[in-house]
Order: C-alpha cells, then sequence, then structure tokens
C-alpha cells in the first residue's frame, strides 16, 4: 500500500456539479426508506404490506435496468439522469401527499413506490457511467472514495431526519423532503454537458443488450461476485430491509433503527475516507475480504442483544462495504470499455437485485416459520458464504488497480500494462 497523490477530483467544476447533484439526492432518498417503512407499518396495521410495498419497487428495478443500460450507453448520460431526477420528484411528492394528507391506500403507495424503482432502473446505470466522464484522469479510486464518503454521510444524516420525522411529524414529510432533493439534484445536472459516449454505430436495442451481456460474459471476476450478490441480496433485503425495521417497532422504535443505519453509515464513512488516501494494488481482493464481515449485525439481531451491540457491528459492518463497494466500482470503471460500462452495470445490477423482491415478500412469512433468530442465523451464514466464495478464483484474487485484465485486452496489450 502507498499514500495516493494529494490532488483531488473536486479540482474539476464537472465533477463539483456531479457531486452536489448526487449529494443532494442522496440525503433526500436515505431519508425516504426509514419514512416509508414506518408509515406503511402505521398506515396498514399489516407487517406483510411493508414487503409488498418494498418488493413493487424492487420488481421493477429489475424488469427495467437492462434498458436503462442501453437508454445511458445510447444517449448522453447527464441528460438521462436529469429527466429521471425531475420524475422520481413526481413520484415521491405523490407518495408524500398520500401520507401527509392521512389517505393511505397501499394500491396508490404500491404504484408510486413502482415508478419510483422504474425510475432508478432506467438512469441508475447513467449516474454509474457518468464517474469516468466527470472525474479528473488518473483520479477514478479517489472520485469514488469522495462520492462513497459523501453517500455516507448522507446515510448517516438522512434515516436520522427520517426517524426523527417519523415521530414528529410523520412519514409523509420525509418524503417530501426527498422529493425537493431530486429537484435540487436536477438542477445541478443541468449544469452539466456530457458528450454521448458512443460512436457512429447505433445498432438495435437488443443487440446493445447483446453486446453488453458478452462484455459482462467475458469478464469472470465481474460474474463471479454478481453470482455471488445474487443471494447475498436476498438475503440482505428481508433480513435487513423487512426484518431490521419489524424487530425496531417491537424494541427500540424508528429512532433507534435510524441510529442503527446512521452507524452503519458512520463505517461507510471510514471505509471511504482509508481508500481515499490509499493505493491498494490487489483491489478487488481486499474488497471481496472485506465483504465476509458485512453480515456481522445480523448475529446480535439474532440474539436479541442490546441496541449497542447492534450500533457496533454495524459500524464495523459499514467500514467493511465500503471499502468492497469502492473495490468493485473502481474495478468496473478500470477494465470495463466506457461505451460499454452503463450496460455492463446494468447486467450486474439485474444479477444482484434478481431475488431481492423474492427476499422482501418472504422475509417475515419464513421468519415467522421458523423463528426470526433461526431465520437471521441461517441469513448471516448464505451471505458469509457468497461473499466467500468468489476469493476461489484467481481471476478476483489476482486483478490488479489500475491495469486492464487479460479478458479484455490483447497479448501484446496486457504485457504492456503488466
Amino acid at each position: 500500500m502507498r499514500v495516493a497523490n494529494s490532488q483531488g477530483p473536486l479540482s474539476s467544476a464537472k465533477f463539483r456539479w456531479f457531486f452536489a447533484a448526487r449529494s443532494a439526492s442522496l440525503f433526500g432518498g436515505n431519508a425516504a426508506p426509514i419514512a416509508l417503512a414506518f408509515a406503511v407499518l402505521e398506515a396498514s396495521h399489516h407487517n406483510s404490506d411493508l414487503g409488498l410495498v418494498l418488493a413493487a419497487r424492487s420488481l421493477a428495478l429489475v424488469l427495467l435496468v437492462l434498458f436503462g443500460g442501453v437508454l445511458s450507453d445510447r444517449y448522453p448520460r447527464d441528460k438521462v439522469v436529469l429527466v429521471g431526477h425531475l420524475g422520481a420528484a413526481i413520484t415521491q411528492g405523490i407518495a408524500a401527499a398520500i401520507l401527509v394528507t392521512g389517505n393511505f391506500d397501499l394500491v396508490a403507495i404500491l404504484a408510486t413506490e413502482a415508478l419510483n424503482g422504474a425510475l432508478t432502473a432506467l438512469t441508475g446505470p447513467g449516474v454509474y457511467g457518468m464517474i469516468g466522464q466527470v472525474a479528473p484522469e488518473g483520479q477514478v479510486k479517489q472520485a469514488n472514495a469522495l462520492l462513497g464518503s459523501t453517500r455516507q454521510v448522507a446515510t448517516i444524516l438522512g434515516p436520522s431526519l427520517g426517524g426523527l420525522l417519523v415521530v414528529t411529524a410523520g412519514g409523509g414529510w420525509a418524503l417530501a423532503v426527498d422529493a425537493g432533493c431530486y429537484l435540487v439534484a436536477a438542477f445541478c445536472l443541468a449544469r452539466l454537458h456530457l458528450p454521448q459516449v458512443d460512436s457512429e454505430r447505433r445498432p438495435g436495442v437488443f443487440a446493445e443488450l447483446r453486446e453488453g451481456y458478452e462484455e459482462f460474459r467475458k469478464h469472470t471476476w465481474i460474474w463471479a461476485v454478481v453470482v455471488g450478490f445474487a443471494v447475498l441480496v436476498f438475503v440482505q433485503a428481508g433480513a435487513w430491509g423487512v426484518i431490521g425495521p419489524v424487530i425496531a417497532e417491537r424494541s427500540f422504535g424508528a429512532q433507534g433503527w435510524g441510529v442503527v443505519l446512521g452507524a452503519e453509515a458512520a463505517g461507510f464513512l471510514v471505509g471511504s475516507l482509508l481508500l481515499y488516501r490509499l493505493q491498494v494494488v490487489r483491489l478487488m481482493r481486499l474488497g471481496q475480504l472485506c465483504l465476509v464481515a458485512t453480515p456481522l449485525p445480523l448475529i446480535p439481531m439474532a440474539l436479541g442483544a442490546g441496541l449497542g451491540w447492534l450500533l457496533a457491528a454495524s459500524f464495523v459492518a459499514g467500514v467493511a462495504f465500503s471499502v468492497f463497494g469502492v473495490a468493485w466500482d473502481t474495478s468496473m470503471q478500470e477494465h470495463v470499455p466506457a461505451e460499454k460500462l452503463s450496460r455492463v452495470a446494468s447486467f450486474d445490477a439485474l444479477g444482484s437485485w434478481i431475488a431481492m423482491p423474492l427476499g422482501q415478500v418472504v422475509a417475515l412469512p419464513l421468519a415467522d416459520l421458523v423463528g426470526f433468530s433461526r431465520y437471521l442465523w441461517v441469513g448471516a451464514a448464505l451471505w458469509c458464504a457468497m461473499a466467500a466464495w468468489p476469493l476461489l478464483l484467481p481471476a478476483v484474487r489476482h486483478l490488479e488497480h489500475g491495469a486492464r485484465d487479460a479478458e479484455t485486452v490483447g497479448p501484446e496489450t496486457a504485457t504492456a500494462a503488466r
């Protein structure tokens, strides 16, 4: 390891506008989930409705994310993301109005969350692909670490604000804040004018999808990690996204759950700051090793331990998840051609999210059937195993930070990279 160059990505005006847009959308986006979860639990009086609402958004993500990748490789990414943010402001504004006025309707909330998920699916790959376009040359890892740090500051403040608003004013106001943040982000994105990444030849949508899949498939280290994530996210979506708020409602409440999410986010922040300054040659290997520690918070949940133990475990898991996240994003942006990056990212998202709706829907029925503690123990074991198995592959262990991998380039270029 060595300390990185002191020059930072904020020296670029393009990156500063992108950074401001991401900061705004992340702040509101992190206040919304806790508000929505507890607003649904309070208004519907059926815990299973929370799983349905979360699954509606996740299902839309899964169904449309591949087309989001094509959209963001076909058109200027800043315009695609701008339109998506304006749409998200509208959908969250409608959901906020439903909850603030006390006219809770499960079908209407399902519809707004599905629309919100669809917009995220269609624009998320574009956000991912923009980082390499706005970061100064040679500063991609630092840009990812800085964005990761900001994401975690937002994740610390957002859930705390969301929990406070649930307790004092009601969850609808947190969704209204989210809608306003999307509008601020859209204003910042309007100041960017990025070129279309791709060139002259434009095949059909399905041909572009096939081209993106071939690029995804040729990188063993990418698809191996994504296969593990399909199971990992199934567990995480149910155990953390559904069971967590239910346990909190029965014990330390919405504000306490916001503090737990804040502790995890503080760990994210620490991990991002560490990687901002350090250069690691085997970045993916380090990230994957850290991922093995991320199911740690399920242990105090399974044991029924006090809030303090859960806070400590969440902080450690946050550090570990942050290191993996920066390693993954940086490796993707370094080893995948820029003109195909959004499509490869969309296949990554599809593989990672495909089991998320099922995990959210079946979590409570399974936990009721086998017991919350047993469900969490088995989930932690599966999560850990799926994080560890890619380390068996040389393509994951030996991938070098800053070098093109031999699966992507010809023998001469690969030799030169070494």
